[in-house]
C-alpha cells in the first residue's frame, strides 16, 4: 500500500513536470527522446487542420493543386505514423510502401514549408 502511493505520488509529480516544461519550453524531455513520433504526430494534426482552413496557397498554383499538394503531405506522416506502431499486418512491402510515402510527403513538406502559412 505504501508503496503504491509513492509511485503515484512519483506518477503525478512526472506528470507536472511534464506539464510545467510543456508551458515554460514548448516540450518535455520525453517528447525529446522520442522526437520523431512526437513532432511526426504535431506535424500531422497541423497539417490536417491547415487543410480545413482553406485560406491560403502558393500564389503559382491553384488552390485545387494545393489542396493535393497537402493531401499528399497528409499521407505521408500519416504513413510514417502507421510504420511507428508496427502493426501486425504489415509485410514488408507494405511497409516499404508506406516508407515511399512518407519521403514523397517529406520531399513536399520540405519544398512548401515556407508556404504554410495563413
Amino acid at each position: 500500500m505504501i508503496c503504491r502511493l509513492f509511485s503515484n505520488i512519483r506518477l503525478v509529480y512526472s506528470l507536472w513536470i511534464d506539464f510545467f516544461n510543456r508551458g515554460l519550453r514548448g516540450y518535455t524531455l520525453s517528447d525529446v527522446h522520442d522526437m520523431d513520433s512526437y513532432l511526426s504526430k504535431v506535424i500531422l494534426k497541423m497539417l490536417k487542420e491547415f487543410k480545413t482552413l482553406e485560406n491560403s496557397y502558393p500564389y503559382n498554383m491553384t488552390e485545387v493543386d494545393w489542396a493535393i499538394i497537402l493531401d499528399e503531405m497528409i499521407d505521408g506522416f500519416e504513413a510514417y505514423r502507421k510504420n511507428l506502431s508496427y502493426p501486425e499486418d504489415s509485410t514488408p512491402e507494405l511497409y516499404e510502401d508506406r516508407r515511399r510515402k512518407f519521403n514523397k510527403g517529406m520531399a513536399l513538406f520540405s519544398a512548401y514549408f515556407g508556404n504554410l502559412y495563413i
